[in-house]
């Protein structure tokens, strides 16, 4: 369709493309709405941001790693931290654009909760598998009918096609507000091992992440590092108080 609308609620259901797009919107303004402007102020954390850098330095990529997860209190500015730390690395590979050196990137922002499509895991599987076959132009994409928990299994065989052409960074703001369409917050979405190339940060709330469940009980959740976001005083600005309720 060369005309979306405005309202993802309006947007025709036939129209996946345009539902992708819209919702990728979305997720791109929440994050805009949290980088420094006029309207809003924000004061980073250096040691989170370079915890951050750390985890996703290019020389690193080779190796495999288990997610990393930034935790905090609500309104303590994990969404902040997030969009800044993505935002400070757009500005760096577009300053190093053109060198022959600079590896292919793929960056992945979902804030979970922007829309109501994004607090379903298979409508975020569909939407990260989607983007990853276009911008690697992979020789398989996923269908826009498949069940939701087939996308789960295919999951790691997208992300191990996306590594052999690039890197991939996958950023999901409020991990504990992600369900199943069964209304569940199991993580048995989650890949048990992650290819190198690949790097996925996750935030939550402190004391709200779901259960570890992998289709056994045996099954613990992967080690990943935590990384506690500080709180950032409302007297900042209105951004501030904006986090709180957001984060």
């Amino acid at each position: 369709s060369d005309v979306c609308s405005s309202d993802l609620s309006t947007a025709m259901p036939g129209d996946p493309g345009c539902i992708g797009e819209l919702e990728h919107d979305l997720h791109k303004a929440f994050a805009a709405a949290r980088v420094p402007s006029e309207e809003y102020v924000y004061i980073p954390d250096e040691q989170v941001l370079s915890t951050l850098d750390e985890f996703c330095s290019e020389a690193a990529m080779s190796e495999p790693r288990m997610p990393l997860v930034l935790l905090g209190d609500t309104g303590t500015g994990k969404s902040a931290a997030l969009a800044n730390w993505l935002s400070r690395r757009a500005q760096s590979l577009s300053r190093r654009a053109g060198q022959a050196s600079l590896t292919n990137e793929f960056v992945f922002w979902h804030a979970v909760g922007c829309s109501r499509q994004s607090a379903l895991v298979g409508n975020m599987l569909r939407r990260l598998m989607t983007e990853l076959t276009a911008h690697f132009e992979l020789n398989r994409a996923p269908s826009t009918h498949l069940d939701p928990r087939k996308l789960a299994w295919e999951f790691p065989r997208f992300l191990e096609l996306a590594s052999r052409k690039g890197h991939v960074v996958l950023v999901i703001d409020g991990l504990h507000r992600l369900r199943t369409e069964d209304g569940d917050a199991k993580l048995n979405w989650l890949p048990l091992e992650f290819p190198a190339n690949v790097r996925l940060v996750l935030s939550a709330t402190n004391g709200e992440l779901p259960p570890p469940d992998f289709g056994s009980p045996e099954a613990p959740l992967p080690p990943s590092a935590e990384v506690p976001a500080h709180h950032h005083s409302p007297s900042l600005g209105s951004g501030a108080a904006g986090a709180a309720a957001t984060t």
